[in-house]
């Protein structure tokens, strides 16, 4: 499957799948989620395959035959220690 993907303003860490091609605008895809009211192309044309990070396939693939559309995200989580001597 070639999807696209797409970037969201509001949550930089957050993406969204859609089958290439398809209207990211388009009412049918029923997208709920805020962060999502603006978004970015962030690439087009991606074959979706098992091993892309990030992104868990399986889940993917069903969100996209139920919903038309996959979310998902990444985030990095830093944690600072400090000690006492």
């Amino acid at each position: 499957m070639i999807v696209d993907i797409y970037q969201s303003k509001k949550q930089p860490g957050k993406f969204i799948l859609v089958q290439a091609g398809k209207d990211i605008t388009d009412k049918g895809l029923a997208i709920t989620d805020e962060d999502f009211t603006q978004v970015i192309p962030y690439k087009s044309n991606v074959v979706l395959q098992p091993g892309i990070i990030g992104i868990d396939y399986q889940k993917a693939i069903d969100d996209l035959a139920v919903k038309n559309h996959h979310i998902y995200g990444s985030r990095v989580v830093v944690t600072v220690e400090i000690e006492k001597p």
